[in-house]
């Protein structure tokens, strides 16, 4: 974010003041520490409805374990995405309890998509 701020820094500067320039990754990093994970999603979430639009055909969802993630004596990390095929944007991802239980994660995650049936 802080690399691509500082290419559009000219664009930025047409309804920003910048004083001290665009943020840094530092900036970035501590601003993100301290946001409500699940207030930034759900708000996430509205702004993307707002410029993905709708999407009509399939919604594939798929369950990964993310590597890198284990560590001694903790588990990897686990999660499930939501993909709308035809406009090629993943719509939300959930984190499972260990592999196995994606039918769980995809539950918790399709309580939060807005889907219409058809």
């Amino acid at each position: 974010m802080a690399d691509w701020c500082e290419g559009e820094e000219e664009w930025l500067k047409t309804f920003l003041v910048l004083k001290n320039g665009t943020p840094s990754h530092d900036t970035f990093g501590a601003v993100f520490r301290v946001l409500d994970t699940t207030v930034f999603e759900r708000c996430f979430r509205q702004w993307e409805s707002r410029h993905v639009g709708e999407s009509k055909g399939v919604v594939a969802f798929d369950g990964k374990t993310v590597r890198g993630t284990k560590d001694g004596p903790n588990t990897a990390l686990h999660i499930v995405s939501a993909y709308a095929t035809t406009l090629g944007v993943s719509l939300g991802q959930k984190g499972t309890v260990g592999k196995g239980n994606e039918l769980a994660g995809i539950k918790a995650l399709l309580d939060t998509l807005v889907l219409k049936r058809w």
